[in-house]
């Protein structure tokens, strides 16, 4: 009878755990998984953009600017304009063109960029480093000069930036798209 009454209790395991039913604790476990991404304001994104390194965000907006060259980023702003986030694209390849103008809600995770002083040293020489090609018309020579004393000027006030904070870099935060959709 003992053993009757097991293969009966093991047949009903059997088929309680070939159910399509989640367990609670699975279904609780998938629940928390959606819970874990952050709903942001692009505002509040770029206030504490380091916070989020590594998580998954969500953050609606109005595409600005996508990159024509490789389509690769579009910038979204939020209800402010001056809240502005760059989003690179990521594993979604690349982003429309049409997406300009358009209202966006997007899932993406957080990253940053930090910049410290041997970062700006480093970018410093290779700008200094960079010659102008001899076979280049004098309009080219020209455009050459101005980006380099812009990057140059760019460095100067980022080296201003940085002796002004306390933690050693200046960090600059963005989004790695996971998913993005257009919203009316």
């Amino acid at each position: 009878m003992l053993k009757k009454l097991s293969l009966l209790l093991m047949a009903l395991l059997l088929v309680a755990s070939c159910s399509g039913e989640k367990p609670a604790e699975e279904a609780s476990a998938d629940s928390v998984a959606t819970d874990e991404v952050a709903h942001l304001t692009i505002a509040e994104f770029n206030a504490s953009g380091e916070e989020y390194e590594g998580k998954l965000v969500e953050v609606e907006g109005i595409v600005d600017h996508v990159c024509a060259h490789s389509g690769k980023r579009i910038f979204v702003v939020g209800e402010n304009p001056e809240d502005r986030v760059k989003i690179e694209a990521g594993d979604l390849g690349t982003f429309d063109m049409s997406l300009q103008g358009s209202k966006v809600k997007v899932v993406a995770t957080g990253t940053v960029m930090k910049m410290d002083s041997a970062y700006l040293d480093n970018w410093a020489s290779e700008v200094n480093a960079e010659d102008t090609p001899e076979n280049c018309s004098e309009e080219q020579k020209e455009m050459a000069g101005k980006e380099h004393e812009t990057a140059l000027a760019q460095i100067v006030e980022l080296r201003r930036q940085l002796a002004e904070t306390e933690k050693g870099y200046l960090a600059f935060s963005s989004l790695e798209a996971k998913s993005l959709e257009e919203v009316q």
